[in-house]
Parts: structure tokens; C-alpha cells; sequence
């Protein structure tokens, strides 16, 4: 089992954020802030954590570190400086952990606090409290399955919430509740334009609090759920700091998995108009996707400007731009899913690389669809908020554009108006352009299926109601068939210098393979490569040793490969092996048999080797050399590792001198130690 440590702050996370904001304030921390119409200077003190609602954290948000498993981000502001601090715990769990952050002013002279948490335990909801004293807010969220779980998830799925006004903000405020009451959810993602201009302050205030019968649902629901966001035409590259988003390449880019899928974060605003930027995520991405796919994983793309859509930004001059270069490249690599905002619109299509539908017929409501190689399904979540629905255009399409003409690689389109005749009202409701509900999707990923739900109601802003009821829209599910996974596994409960253990490998159902290289990396400076045992049917044909380990070619003959073998290793006698966990890779390069010929793929797999201190000459593990080790080695004297006492007593353990037999220099290497 992999040991954890105890939580602790990331400073990169916090830092990087906190140097956003000071580089983009225009006085420094100490001037006199830029203050609205209306508002009024105010006396600062030192922040004693007496009550002070300009100390109470406003705008508070947690979102997915580089690692959603250990790691969270959290952000918000209050209106004058106040100790950046956060407690966390377990939920139902007393013992807390409390961390401070960084803080620097922002927008209209307020704010903004950044901290990040390093080492949370994965799969486990934790409970928060931001600020100090008596001026704090309280949520929780919750951190991703551990990496390599197959078990399932559930996230909510939203496409511009882009608040403009106190009047949209109400629709928006009741869609941010009807998610904070989705039972089971995991973390919720915004596919762009968080808000209408993003460095308007009054929007961001209008995105977490309104005026309307969920006054406080985007609070409770940013204050209570794990955050996944990409950057909208709306939005700017730091969120104007609200957001503390990771930059792995750039930023707003990131990858991360989450049980059986890879989600890759882009941000095609900034590789609009910058060729490197965009050659940076095109590689990015396909590293991301490599990696994904040699495990087995659905992938999920994310980003804003939607290049496969149901509405009017169809011909836009930089979204056929953009889809010209990356449709064809999401068709390449076998992408699973699109997730895209901007046009205001929910819809759906499996589009190939060239732009075509990948099925003859449309998948409609309620039907199950077998997930097609290099098509993915292009998707657009509708509107979150109430500020605008796009309809239908009649366009042309230009040379080169990968498209078909009149939406016709859509399956479902809730611009149409005849995509709308089971929803309440029916056809004569027309478009969503007319209807203008909100809409939430629900996204259920299990290893085999994806369950999308997609739901619609209606808040009318001038009546300040709901005049329609959520309702279901839309119901789809993409299947897969299961593809063997390359797996190792460890004999070894807790290794000791000199201890011998093996490793086996092999996949968890058959494989059409015959042969294959198996490149097996370690740390050398604990670990030795002893030999490999092979599987019934199997060979080993050639070795060759490597920097990082060893390279094995093996053959399976028969074209029905379960099991490779054994690999033996020891652990090195002079090895520092503190109580830990070191990992052992085997990335695999085999061939595969199908109806389309041979061909070569790869996969990889890690296992960890826990390890434990001890005492050179200590061979009966009591913590010191004495005259009884020397006993036990005298006991073994003889013996060699062609005798069967040999694996079964441990006596391999005795063998200081590493020569397959227990002689006099074993038993003088343990008296030596003795005497020190």
C-alpha cells in the first residue's frame, strides 16, 4: 500500500496565483485601491478575527489541482486584507489541518486569497472553513478516485454561465442550485465563459450571489463542489484570479484522470492567434492521449468555441479555422468525447476526421450507441445561465472546411424546433432559441458505458419563477467492448535488503500477440534484476540490460497471450530502503493479430514495491545484531540455493556475498556488523 503524507500545503498552487495578481494590480498593495461609484474608503486594521463582514470570504470556489486525487485549489476575496487561511478536515473526521496562503489586491481594490492543499487521501469528501476568527465560509468537496481505479463516477456538465446582469444572474442562480442538489456528483466542469466580461467585478459578484429565488446558489454550489473549468472567448487566462486553474502547458491546460477516463483541458482561445501555443497543446494533447489510451482509458476533451455545433457560430471565420486543424486530429487519435460551449445550444453527433456523421442512422433519445473508432461524439451543454440562445443559420461550406451541410452530422439538435417535439410544449415551442431554458447535463462514466442526461427547465427572469419544471431532454449511452489490461503484481508484502521477490506480468484476458518487448525500468540503486521465469507457452529470447533497468523480448507462440512470466528481483544489500513504497514500470511494445492484419501497440503498467529499514546482519528482524543472528547465519551454513530450505527458510536473505551459497563469509560479514 502506498504510504501518504500528512496534508500540506502546495506552494506553487498559491504562488502562482498570488503573482498573477500583483502583477496585474497597477498600485501597489499598500496604495489606496480603485473603488466603484458608489463605494467608500475603508479604515483597515490588523485582522484580529473579531467580526468584520469585509474579512467574510466572498466568491469562494475550490478547483481540481494537477493531480485531482491529493491535491485542491481554493480562491476567494474578501474586501480588505484579512489572514489567508483555510481548515480542513474529513468529513465526519475531528482532527483538522489548518494552512495559510497567499493574498494580493485585485479588481476594484479587493482581495484575493489563494491556497493550495498537496497530500489529501484520494476519494475522500473533505470538509473546509476559509477565513479567520469569526469571519469565515464553510464547504466541502471532494478529491478523484486514486489513480488506476476503474470505479465509476458522475460529473455535471455546463456551457457558459456567462452572467452579464443582476436580471440573468436569477436564471443562472437556479441552475447552479438544481446542481448543488445532484445527488453523487463528483466534481462539475464549465466548459467557458464563466461570466459575460471578465473583468467586470460586478459580474463575478452576480455569478456567486443574485437577487432572485436562489440568491445563494452559485456560492453553494461553487462553496460545495470540486471545480473543473477551460477558458471562454469571455474569460481571460487567469480568470481574473478567481479561478486558480492548473498550467501544465500554458494556461487553463491540464490533464488529469478520474477513474477510467483522461480528461485533456485546452484552451483554444490562447492557440487562436499564437502558432506555438497551438503546436504545444496539439503535442500535449497527443502525449496525453497516447498515455490514456496504452491504459485502457476513455478520453474527453475539453475547451470553449464549439467547432462541431448546432447553431449560428457554425461559420464563424476562426471556428472553421480551428476546425480545420483540429478535427482531424481529435478522428486521429481516437478522442471519445468533445465537450464544447459558445453557441448557446445542446447538441450531439458522432463526426469522423473529415467532418462526416460516423453512423448511417441518428442515435436518438433513449438509445445506446457502440462507441465508433475516430469519431468522436461532438457536444455542446446548452446555456447555463439567461442570457442569450443562438438559433439555426443557413450556410455554405467552404473548400477544405471538414463539414456536411444543413447540420447534418448532428443526431440532436436542440436548435431545431423538431428536435423539440417530446419536451413540454412540443414542436410549437420552436427552437431553443424560442424556448430558452437552462440546461444542466449529467455525465455518468463507467469503465464500459457513458451515461448522458441531459435535463431543460425554465426561469423567467421577469416573473422571477420557474414556469417550466426540469425536465429529462435528452438520454444517451455509449458502450464499449473490454480490452485486456496489462497488469503487475507483486509477491512481496513489505522487501528487506537482500530479500528476493518477483513480479509478475501478463494481461487480465486473452491477447492475439505473439511477441513482445517488455521494458521494465526500476530503481537500480535499490533493486537488482535477477532472472525471469516465463509462463507456460512462453520464452524469453533475449535480454539486454538498460540505464533505468532491463529489456526483455519474450515470445508467446500461439497468438493466445494471458500470462508473460516472473520477473526476479532482490533487493540490493547496501540499499537505503526507509520505510517507503518505489515503483516498478513495465511499459510494453507487442504485436497484435486482428482482421485488419498485424500491427504494434503499447501499454504500460506500475506496480509499487513497499519497502522496510533494517539492520545489515540483523536477519531476524528484531531491530539489532546480536549473538543469535550470528546463530541463524551458523544454522544456514551449507545450505545453497538449489536446496528447497533455500526459498522456504529465507535463508537467501544470509547471503551477503550474493554467491548462491551460505558460507564463512556470510557468518563473518554478520559477526563483523556484531562487533561495530
Amino acid at each position: 500500500m502506498f504510504k501518504r503524507a500528512r496534508i500540506r500545503r502546495c506552494l506553487g498552487a498559491a504562488l502562482a496565483l498570488s503573482a498573477i495578481v500583483i502583477s496585474l494590480v497597477t498600485l501597489p498593495a499598500s496604495a489606496a485601491p480603485t473603488l466603484r461609484p458608489g463605494q467608500t474608503p475603508v479604515t483597515v486594521e490588523a485582522d484580529d478575527g473579531s467580526a468584520n463582514p469585509s474579512r467574510v470570504p466572498k466568491q469562494v470556489n475550490a478547483h481540481i489541482g494537477d493531480d485531482p486525487s491529493t491535491q485542491i485549489n481554493f480562491t476567494y476575496t474578501t474586501v480588505v486584507e484579512s489572514t489567508t487561511q483555510v481548515v480542513i478536515n474529513k468529513q465526519g473526521n475531528d482532527e483538522k489541518t489548518t494552512l495559510t496562503g497567499t493574498a494580493g489586491v485585485g479588481q476594484d481594490g479587493k482581495y484575493f486569497h489563494a491556497i493550495g492543499v498537496c497530500d489529501l487521501e484520494p476519494d475522500t469528501v473533505y470538509e473546509y472553513t476559509v477565513g479567520y476568527g469569526e469571519n469565515t465560509y464553510s464547504g466541502k468537496f471532494k478529491t478523484a478516485l486514486p489513480f488506476g481505479s476503474r470505479e465509476s463516477f458522475k460529473f455535471a456538465y455546463l456551457a457558459d454561465t456567462q452572467v452579464s446582469n443582476a436580471e440573468n444572474a436569477r436564471a443562472l442562480g437556479a441552475t447552479l442550485n438544481e446542481v448543488n442538489n445532484i445527488p453523487d456528483l463528483d466534481f462539475v466542469y464549465i466548459a467557458g465563459d464563466v461570466t459575460d466580461t471578465a473583468a467586470s467585478e460586478i459580474q463575478w459578484e452576480y455569478l456567486f450571489n443574485n437577487s432572485g429565488l436562489y440568491p445563494d446558489g452559485g456560492q453553494d454550489m461553487f462553496g460545495s463542489n470540486t471545480l473543473v473549468v477551460t477558458q471562454g472567448n469571455h474569460d481571460n487566462n487567469v480568470m481574473y484570479r478567481h479561478i486558480n486553474a492548473p498550467a501544465q502547458m500554458g494556461n487553463i491546460v491540464y490533464s488529469f484522470d478520474y477513474g477510467p477516463a483522461t480528461f485533456i483541458i485546452l484552451n483554444l482561445e490562447s492557440a487562436r492567434s499564437d502558432a506555438t501555443a497551438r503546436s504545444n497543446q496539439e503535442q500535449f494533447l497527443r502525449d496525453a492521449v497516447a498515455d490514456a489510451k496504452s491504459r485502457g482509458q476513455w478520453t474527453l476533451v475539453g475547451f470553449h468555441k464549439s467547432l462541431i455545433t448546432g447553431a449560428s457560430h457554425i461559420t464563424d471565420s476562426d471556428v472553421v479555422d480551428a476546425r480545420k486543424y483540429w478535427i482531424p486530429i481529435f478522428g486521429e487519435l481516437d478522442i471519445d468525447f468533445v465537450l464544447q460551449g459558445h453557441d448557446h445550444v445542446y447538441s450531439r453527433g458522432f463526426v469522423d476526421a473529415e467532418g462526416q456523421r460516423a453512423y448511417d442512422e441518428k442515435y436518438g433519445v433513449g438509445e445506446t450507441a457502440p462507441d465508433p473508432e475516430n469519431a468522436p461524439l461532438y457536444m455542446i451543454g446548452g446555456h447555463a445561465g439567461g442570457l442569450k440562445w443562438y438559433s439555426r443559420k443557413t450556410y455554405t461550406v467552404a473548400s477544405g472546411d471538414p463539414l456536411m451541410a444543413g447540420y447534418e452530422f448532428l443526431d440532436l439538435d436542440s436548435a431545431n424546433a423538431a428536435d423539440n417535439e417530446h419536451t413540454p410544449g412540443g414542436i410549437v415551442g420552436g427552437g431553443s432559441d424560442v424556448k430558452q431554458e437552462q440546461v444542466i447535463v449529467e455525465m455518468e462514466v463507467t469503465d464500459l458505458a457513458v451515461n448522458i442526461s441531459t435535463y431543460m427547465f425554465k426561469y423567467d427572469t421577469t416573473q422571477n419563477k420557474i414556469t417550466t419544471d426540469k425536465y429529462l431532454y435528452d438520454q444517451l449511452t455509449i458502450t464499449r467492448t473490454p480490452q485486456p489490461r496489462l497488469t503487475l503484481q507483486t509477491d512481496a508484502a513489505s522487501v528487506r535488503r537482500n530479500a528476493l521477490f518477483n513480479v509478475s506480468a501478463g494481461f487480465d484476458a486473452p491477447v492475439e500477440s505473439n511477441v513482445a518487448e517488455m521494458d521494465i525500468s526500476f530503481d537500480k540503486t535499490k533493486f537488482e534484476y535477477r532472472g525471469f521465469t516465463p509462463a507456460d507457452g512462453s520464452s524469453l529470447i533475449a535480454k539486454e540490460d538498460t540505464d533505468e533497468g532491463v529489456k526483455l523480448i519474450v515470445m508467446t507462440p500461439g497468438y493466445d497471450t494471458t500470462a508473460y512470466g516472473d520477473i526476479q528481483f532482490r533487493a540490493n544489500t547496501d540499499a537505503n530502503l526507509t520505510d517507503g513504497t518505489s515503483p516498478i514500470r513495465l511499459e510494453l511494445n507487442f504485436v497484435v493479430r486482428d482482421d485488419d492484419g498485424k500491427r504494434v501497440k503499447s501499454t504500460y503498467a506500475t506496480t509499487g514495491v513497499d519497502t522496510a529499514d533494517n539492520v545489515l546482519g540483523d536477519v531476524n528482524n528484531d531491530g539489532v545484531v546480536s549473538l543469535v543472528d550470528i546463530s541463524d547465519v551458523i544454522d544456514a551454513f551449507g545450505f545453497t540455493s538449489e536446496d528447497s530450505e533455500w526459498n522456504a527458510n529465507s535463508y537467501y536473505l544470509y547471503d551477503f556475498n550474493d554467491n548462491g551459497a551460505i558460507d564463512i563469509q556470510d557468518i563473518a560479514a554478520v559477526a563483523v556488523e556484531f562487533l561495530k
